[in-house]
């Protein structure tokens, strides 16, 4: 056997040590991919053992319906099924939907948009985006504002109103500095500002009017042309209805006629205009503190600090939980879904049967 010459050695020595980086570095990857998995099977065991403590707690519960991470008791109410659930790298804060299923929220302080289960990112366009490529470390959880006009996304980003037409940008408002607030109703959209006052465009983006509220409020809601505006102490449905609250007012939701709002007590007030004020004329009674209201056809849904979701049928005023291993601190819905968005940044899609 001929004797190697130096180059051909130093190319097999090259080759070797190639192929041992390779190994080590598939070696590496499994090795994480491995200790993930054990993370997630450990979550899993943690989450079943949670929810079988909890069920053995709940004496005497009707269970109605039962998943990996939540079960239904109570009155069968509505006929709810979990059929999408959306976690990122970081926390979701905050979601809308609209009447056709499309699902705009709030991560790593972006605008994402899931389309028939396909995942887009707002920016100057909608494109598709790789989940995958999200860090692990990000816990950005600032909310971004935006809204749904019929089918088409309307964002405030940068000083500037966007419309989206499908998922290229249509109109534009630009010098727009201090948005705190987007709500659309009936084609027109009513933006909120950090000076006290809301502005009003039609579809087109051409301004219409303009709203100098005479109290202070940090949010609003725009039901059927009436505004509610909302502040930690009290409630005024434009022009003068108010109403003060004796707890610190955290969750409310209007449905164009009453007003519910609920905070830190656990009592969720509900109120109708009568003379010059908002009168209260009923009231729910809870455990814990109130994290969100949602107004859904003839039922209120109250998530509270226990981990619950109650469901309540306000003319017969029957009620069901929905138990989970998580806090629920945003709710939106349309006819057929309602959506979760969990104090551990996930996003859980419910379809109700009809």
């Amino acid at each position: 056997m001929l004797p190697l010459h130096p180059q051909e050695f130093r190319n097999i020595a090259d080759h070797l040590y190639d192929t041992y980086c390779a190994l080590n570095e598939e070696a590496h990857r499994l090795r994480k991919e491995n200790k993930a998995l054990t993370e997630e099977l450990n979550k899993i065991k943690n989450l079943n053992t949670s929810l079988s403590a909890r069920l053995n707690n709940l004496s005497g519960t009707r269970i109605l319906k039962m998943g990996a991470e939540w079960f239904l008791d109570g009155e069968f109410l509505l006929n709810m099924c979990l059929t999408h659930r959306i976690r990122f790298n970081s926390p979701i804060c905050n979601a809308k939907i609209s009447k056709e299923g499309k699902i705009a929220f709030t991560c790593n302080n972006k605008i994402f948009l899931i389309i028939d289960k396909n995942v887009f990112v707002v920016e100057d366009t909608i494109k598709s985006f790789d989940m995958k490529t999200m860090k692990h470390d990000l816990v950005d959880l600032e909310r971004r504002i935006f809204d749904f006009i019929e089918e088409d996304l309307v964002v405030y980003d940068n000083g500037r109103i966007i419309k989206f037409n499908n998922q290229q940008p249509g109109w534009v408002v630009n010098n727009m500095m201090g948005v705190t607030h987007i709500c659309v109703d009936q084609r027109l959209i009513y933006v909120g500002m950090d000076e006290g006052k809301i502005q009003i465009y039609n579809i087109e983006g051409v301004y219409k009017d303009e709203i100098v509220p005479n109290v202070d409020f940090t949010s609003f809601i725009v039901k059927d042309s009436r505004v509610l505006l909302v502040s930690q102490e009290c409630i005024t449905l434009q022009p003068s209805f108010m109403h003060l609250s004796s707890h610190r007012i955290v969750a409310t939701d209007f449905d164009g006629n009453a007003v519910y709002h609920g905070g830190t007590t656990g009592v969720v007030s509900m109120a109708l205009p009568s003379g010059n004020t908002l009168q209260s004329y009923d009231s729910l009674n809870f455990k814990s503190p109130i994290l969100s209201l949602l107004k859904y056809k003839g039922f209120l849904l109250v998530a509270t600090e226990d981990r619950m979701v109650n469901v309540t049928d306000l003319t017969t005023k029957k009620s069901m939980r929905i138990v989970q291993t998580d806090n629920v601190i945003d709710m939106c819905c349309n006819e057929n879904v309602i959506c979760f968005v969990d104090n551990n940044g996930g996003l859980k899609e419910w379809r109700i049967k009809q």
